[in-house]
């Protein structure tokens, strides 16, 4: 199955969950981190519903994701983005997708995007995720799906020595949460520039 079919179709189960139409826990976690106002780029944004809530604050909002109804952004191509361009680079589960060579890339890129003194807010899989006996594994940390979609799971460490070290870390933790799981088995980052 191909990304798009495979997104599509993600979307269209989540769609109809009561929790896609509310932000996600680390949306209003991350928030306390923003600067007061400012551009949000709201990468792998799936239904949307973190970028209408940071919306909803007064804050501008590039909604990206693979499928509509976002501006398009495939996350394995270079970002199409200027320098210096947001305030704040934002992700919920939308960045581990990636051979470990593009996520690096991605993170470069983020912070090349990102203004000076910008934040950088990401929730990821940890790789103790009871999902990856499930999977076929491809490198370290890194797994398939019975779909074909590649998929990446980090510590707090193995997420630190990807990240560029001109990044100033405010928090990175494995206490994180969501709606749809409610349970303690994701990694945390805010960064700033």
């Amino acid at each position: 199955m191909n990304q798009t079919d495979y997104w599509q179709k993600v979307h269209l189960k989540y769609s109809q969950q009561d929790w896609s139409k509310q932000p996600n826990i680390f949306a209003t976690d991350a928030v306390t981190y923003f600067p007061k106002t400012g551009k949000i780029l709201d990468l792998a944004a799936g239904l949307g519903q973190d970028s209408k809530y940071f919306s909803s604050l007064g804050y501008n909002v590039t909604t990206t994701d693979l499928i509509s109804p976002s501006q398009v952004v495939d996350l394995n191509n270079p970002l199409p983005f200027s320098n210096n361009s947001f305030d704040i680079v934002y992700s919920h589960l939308g960045l581990h997708y990636f051979s470990q060579d593009r996520t690096k890339q991605l993170f470069e890129e983020i912070y090349n995007t990102l203004k000076v003194g910008g934040v950088f807010c990401s929730i990821f899989n940890l790789v103790t995720d009871p999902e990856i006996p499930e999977l076929t594994k491809i490198d370290t940390d890194y797994y398939q799906t019975a779909e074909g979609i590649n998929k990446r799971f980090f510590s707090p460490e193995s997420l630190k020595q990807m990240l560029p070290k001109e990044f100033k870390i405010l928090l990175l933790d494995n206490n994180g949460k969501t709606i749809k799981d409610g349970d303690g088995r994701l990694v945390r980052l805010v960064c700033q520039k």
